[in-house]
């Protein structure tokens, strides 16, 4: 049954060429969502692709845990400052707000 439903599908040329163009259109989006990750590494330089996935997901594990302010570095002023910031990047009242440590 299910090789005369592809077979229906895939017969009529208007058809095959609509799917050919979806599949197109789906692999340059993967392709364009997976080169938009990137990772900045030790010495300043960006990496992007499948390796910066991996790289983001080590870190993330290296950092994950509770948090307390022990772990936070100490900024030029010797204060260690938090930024509160929204899950979807924009921050509160369009400001970051600090908390001090």
């Amino acid at each position: 049954m299910l090789y005369y439903e592809l077979k229906k599908i895939w017969v009529k040329p208007g058809t095959r060429t609509a799917m050919l163009i979806l599949v197109g259109i789906l692999a340059i989006t993967c392709y364009f969502a997976i080169h938009g990750v990137y990772y900045v590494n030790e010495n300043g330089e960006d990496e992007y692709g499948l390796e910066a996935v991996q790289k983001l997901k080590a870190a993330r594990k290296e950092w994950n845990g509770i948090f307390c302010c022990g772990v936070m570095p100490r900024g030029k002023s010797g204060r260690r400052f938090i930024t509160i910031m929204r899950t979807d990047g924009s921050s509160f009242l369009n400001t970051p707000q600090r908390l001090l440590c």
